[in-house]
């Protein structure tokens, strides 16, 4: 395999993890970066990454652009509107894209036109653009679809993560609800401000489209888990009484009746133990014959995502051009 040369957009905690990832690895580079963060713009992102030098700088997106590479890693945001002009822009260099943003998990449903144009752009311009991540991406659209391929039938899906929240930076655990009062969490919810993990919508439309289904609506409960003590160890200071995790409910539905046809239960807490859990992923698939998976512990968050991206690059490279789902991919695997 010939060395592989990575740009980044975002050089945050995904971003860095995936340099320190490449730059150990064999047969890839990081060979450009640029920030929304003015005040990252001049550092070194070999430092960044593993504390060592490696000579690229982080700059604007349109020098980091205009350096010659293959593909383009966006690790910004979870929405399509937020990242649309830095896919675009990808594309328009001719790099290939790889995208962490929830939403791009399956961004037919999220953006249709968006979709149709920016996967008609990534044909005409001969690269490949894609959502991926951990969860949507390798944990269920990987791992979970691997799963059915036992079934004779599939009749309903039913999968829980157990997560520690602990190593979420400050945005992103107060984007989850964590350090609210609960009449606070609750106005969040409501208002769509407090979100918890948003990417369930787009793994029911992954493995409804393999099923040749539609999931034609979805429920959502986001309930906290309150504090009974002080919690200062972590990016939000938590106050007794205060949101320290969640359960999250989501449900999809693919016909009338009342049972869902496939739901995911989330459980995240920044100190697991506290309430008798401890990592980890299960996956239910009920049909001829009921499967039954578990993965302990289960995959870290952080850990997972960086591996994942990495592992999908050279995939992403040899993928035919346009907009597509990690299930149109090979199975990932370390390489170099």
């Amino acid at each position: 395999m010939s060395e592989i040369r990575l740009v980044l957009c975002g050089v945050g905690g995904v971003g860095r993890n995936v340099a320190r990832l490449v730059l150990g690895r064999r047969g890839g580079d990081v060979v450009a970066a640029y920030s929304r963060n003015p005040a990252l713009v001049g550092a070194d992102v070999g430092e960044l990454a593993t504390g060592e030098p490696n000579g690229v700088t982080v700059t604007d997106r349109d020098t980091a652009l205009a350096t010659p590479a293959d593909v383009l890693l966006i690790a910004t945001t979870s929405f399509i509107a937020e990242v649309a002009d830095d896919i675009a822009a990808g594309v328009d260099a001719g790099l290939n894209v790889m995208c962490t943003a929830e939403e791009m998990g399956y961004a037919w449903a999220i953006d249709p036109d968006f979709s149709a144009d920016i996967g008609a752009a990534a044909r005409k311009a001969g690269v490949t653009v894609i959502g991926a991540g951990a969860n949507p991406g390798y944990i269920y659209e990987v791992l979970g679809l691997a799963l059915t391929g036992a079934a004779c039938r599939v009749d309903r899906i039913v999968v829980q993560r157990v997560v520690d929240l602990s190593g979420f930076s400050q945005t992103v655990q107060r984007r989850l609800g964590l350090g609210f009062e609960p009449d606070e969490h609750a106005a969040g919810v409501a208002a769509g401000r407090i979100y918890g993990h948003i990417g369930y919508p787009h793994t029911m439309r992954t493995f409804a489209r393999r099923f040749g289904r539609t999931v034609e609506r979805f429920t959502e409960t986001i309930d906290p888990f309150p504090a009974p003590e002080t919690i200062d160890t972590v990016a939000v200071p938590i106050a007794p009484g205060q949101s320290a995790g969640f359960k999250q409910v989501t449900s999809g539905y693919t016909g009338d009746g009342d049972e869902p046809w496939f739901q995911a239960t989330f459980l995240g807490h920044v100190d697991l133990a506290s309430i008798d859990l401890a990592p980890e992923d299960s996956y239910n698939v009920i049909g001829d014959p009921n499967l039954h998976a578990v993965v302990r512990p289960g995959f870290n968050p952080q850990i997972t995502t960086m591996a994942v991206l990495v592992n999908l690059i050279p995939h992403v490279v040899a993928a035919p051009p346009g907009l597509l789902s990690v299930t149109d991919l090979p199975i990932p695997a370390p390489w170099g």
